[in-house]
Protein backbone atom coordinates (compact mmCIF):
# COMPACT_ATOMS: atom_id res chain seq x y z
CA UNK A 1 0.00 0.00 0.00
CA UNK A 2 1.41 3.37 -1.02
CA UNK A 3 0.88 6.35 1.20
CA UNK A 4 1.72 10.01 1.16
CA UNK A 5 4.91 9.43 3.10
CA UNK A 6 6.81 9.37 -0.19
CA UNK A 7 6.54 13.09 -0.91
CA UNK A 8 9.36 14.72 -2.83
CA UNK A 9 11.84 16.92 -1.02
CA UNK A 10 10.91 20.56 -1.53
CA UNK A 11 7.30 19.85 -2.41
CA UNK A 12 4.18 20.51 -0.39
CA UNK A 13 1.21 18.18 -0.37
CA UNK A 14 -2.41 19.22 -0.46
CA UNK A 15 -4.66 16.50 0.96
CA UNK A 16 -8.09 16.13 -0.65
CA UNK A 17 -11.09 14.29 0.76
CA UNK A 18 -13.68 13.62 -1.92
CA UNK A 19 -17.26 12.70 -1.09
CA UNK A 20 -18.02 8.98 -0.90
CA UNK A 21 -20.07 9.15 -4.12
CA UNK A 22 -17.32 10.94 -6.00
CA UNK A 23 -14.73 8.41 -4.84
CA UNK A 24 -16.82 5.36 -5.65
CA UNK A 25 -17.51 6.66 -9.14
CA UNK A 26 -13.89 7.75 -9.68
CA UNK A 27 -12.59 4.26 -8.90
CA UNK A 28 -15.22 2.48 -11.00
CA UNK A 29 -13.35 2.24 -14.31
CA UNK A 30 -16.26 0.48 -15.98
CA UNK A 31 -18.63 3.45 -15.71
CA UNK A 32 -18.40 6.81 -17.39
CA UNK A 33 -19.33 9.22 -14.67
CA UNK A 34 -19.83 12.95 -14.44
CA UNK A 35 -17.80 12.82 -11.20
CA UNK A 36 -14.84 11.14 -12.94
CA UNK A 37 -14.95 13.81 -15.60
CA UNK A 38 -15.19 16.50 -12.92
CA UNK A 39 -12.06 15.19 -11.13
CA UNK A 40 -10.24 15.16 -14.46
CA UNK A 41 -11.51 18.66 -15.22
CA UNK A 42 -10.32 19.90 -11.82
CA UNK A 43 -6.88 18.40 -12.49
CA UNK A 44 -6.61 20.04 -15.90
CA UNK A 45 -8.00 23.39 -14.75
CA UNK A 46 -5.59 23.67 -11.84
CA UNK A 47 -2.66 22.06 -13.65
CA UNK A 48 -2.26 19.38 -10.99
CA UNK A 49 -2.14 15.60 -10.88
CA UNK A 50 -4.63 14.28 -8.34
CA UNK A 51 -3.37 10.95 -7.02
CA UNK A 52 -5.00 8.44 -4.67
CA UNK A 53 -3.40 8.40 -1.24
CA UNK A 54 -4.06 4.66 -0.85
CA UNK A 55 -4.43 3.36 -4.42
CA UNK A 56 -5.20 -0.29 -3.71
CA UNK A 57 -7.46 -0.18 -0.65
CA UNK A 58 -11.06 -1.30 -0.66
CA UNK A 59 -12.08 0.66 2.45
CA UNK A 60 -14.38 3.47 1.25
CA UNK A 61 -13.13 5.91 3.87
CA UNK A 62 -9.46 5.50 2.95
CA UNK A 63 -10.34 5.43 -0.76
CA UNK A 64 -11.79 8.94 -0.51
CA UNK A 65 -8.40 10.52 0.23
CA UNK A 66 -6.24 11.87 -2.56
CA UNK A 67 -3.29 14.25 -2.74
CA UNK A 68 -1.42 16.59 -5.04
CA UNK A 69 2.14 17.82 -4.78
CA UNK A 70 2.93 21.45 -5.45
CA UNK A 71 6.25 23.30 -5.37
CA UNK A 72 5.56 25.95 -2.72
CA UNK A 73 3.24 27.16 0.03
CA UNK A 74 1.67 29.88 -2.07
CA UNK A 75 0.60 27.39 -4.75
CA UNK A 76 -0.56 24.94 -2.05
CA UNK A 77 -2.82 27.60 -0.52
CA UNK A 78 -4.21 28.49 -3.95
CA UNK A 79 -4.89 24.86 -4.90
CA UNK A 80 -6.50 24.02 -1.52
CA UNK A 81 -8.75 27.09 -1.69
CA UNK A 82 -9.84 26.31 -5.25
CA UNK A 83 -10.47 22.64 -4.47
CA UNK A 84 -12.74 23.58 -1.56
CA UNK A 85 -15.05 25.38 -4.01
CA UNK A 86 -16.07 22.10 -5.70
CA UNK A 87 -19.10 20.31 -4.22
CA UNK A 88 -17.41 16.92 -4.79
CA UNK A 89 -14.60 17.94 -2.40
CA UNK A 90 -15.42 17.57 1.29
CA UNK A 91 -12.05 18.92 2.45
CA UNK A 92 -8.76 20.20 1.04
CA UNK A 93 -5.89 21.19 3.27
CA UNK A 94 -2.13 21.54 3.33
CA UNK A 95 -0.37 18.60 4.93
CA UNK A 96 1.55 19.79 8.01
CA UNK A 97 5.31 19.25 7.84
CA UNK A 98 6.67 16.12 9.45
CA UNK A 99 8.56 16.30 12.71
CA UNK A 100 11.78 14.62 13.66
CA UNK A 101 11.34 11.45 15.77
Amino acid sequence: MTSIGSEKKGSIQVIIAFSADATRNHRDKQRSSAIVEKVQDISRELGIAIQPMHPSVQDPTLASYFFVEVPDLSRAEEVAARLRTYPEVEAAYIKPPGEAP
